[in-house]
């Protein structure tokens, strides 16, 4: 049996042994998290969605750090022995926005860092269909007291086209009309622009019908586009002059009162996808 003073040197020993041998003892991350006696300088978190709903399949990245770690399942990614100092966290995921965040690394320390991807807008394409037409209107001698004719320009030329229909299409989330005239009369300065659903009966509705300056837009918002075009259906531009143009004199023996081109640029924005026969127009 070893004596007191052997048994003293032995202990001392194994103490010594304890201290100094090849395990590193578990330290304490930023979090207050023990780490694992073989790790050192980690990184690691979760990358959820903006419903708190874990992302699999992300990439993520240490800026400065080739290796790139991909989420499991529950959304966790993990690094090892990352240099210490200031790094940036990469996250990206097809559907979703880069994540971005910064960590901060120390000496025998793991650092959490949870980030959330928010998703990515849908890629919204449009389809522009421009239209030319042609408002005229002709005066004739009459029994006009002041002038000694009679004319009314609500009545279109039969060889016009004072109106168009264009096909919204299912998958439509949003229309815009721009339409553009040169105001060559006094008439024409004043055209009444009217923009309405067709062949719905008592469901008919008209989104525009005023006078309006040459270059007038006309929007038809998603709520209408939802209420009216789910299923696609076409809606009808039409230009008349306004009322004031039975007040702008016509001089005796003219027979012109107006004769007005005018454009319609008819752009209907989808959200992907499209539908089936759509086709992508550059601006």
């Amino acid at each position: 049996m070893p004596t007191p003073s052997r048994l003293t040197l032995v202990l001392v020993a194994l103490l010594l042994s304890g201290c100094m041998g090849g395990h590193k003892t578990a330290t304490q991350d930023a979090t207050g998290t023990s780490l694992a006696p073989q790790t050192s300088n980690a990184l690691y978190g979760f990358i959820f969605d903006n419903e708190q709903l874990p992302v699999a399949e992300a990439r993520v990245q240490v800026e400065g750090v080739d290796d790139v770690r991909t989420t499991n399942e529950a959304g966790t990614y993990r690094f090892n022995d990352l240099p210490p100092g200031e790094h940036t966290v990469r996250v990206e995921k097809e559907g979703f926005r880069t994540g971005v965040e910064r960590a901060s690394i120390r000496d025998g320390y793991a650092t959490i860092v949870n980030v959330t991807l928010e998703p990515a807008p849908k890629d919204v394409f449009h389809e522009t269909v421009p239209f030319n037409g042609q408002l005229a209107c002709h005066a004739t001698l009459g029994d006009d007291p002041e002038t000694g004719t009679a004319y009314d320009c609500n009545q279109a030329d039969p060889n016009s086209k004072a109106s168009h229909e264009f096909l919204i299409k299912p998958g439509a989330v949003q229309v815009q009309l721009e339409i553009f005239w040169t105001p060559t009369t006094a008439a024409a300065s004043n055209l009444t622009v009217r923009v309405e659903t067709v062949d719905r009966g008592t469901l008919n509705v008209v989104f525009a019908n005023q006078p309006g300056p040459p270059g007038m837009k006309v929007s038809i918002g998603e709520a209408n586009i939802q209420k009216y075009f789910a299923n696609g259906a076409p809606v009808r531009v039409t230009l008349s002059s306004g009322p004031s143009v039975r007040h702008d004199p016509v001089p005796m023996g003219a027979g012109l009162a107006l004769e007005q081109p005018y454009e319609v640029d008819f752009t209907t924005f989808f959200g992907e996808p499209g539908p089936s026969d759509f086709r992508y127009r550059a601006p």
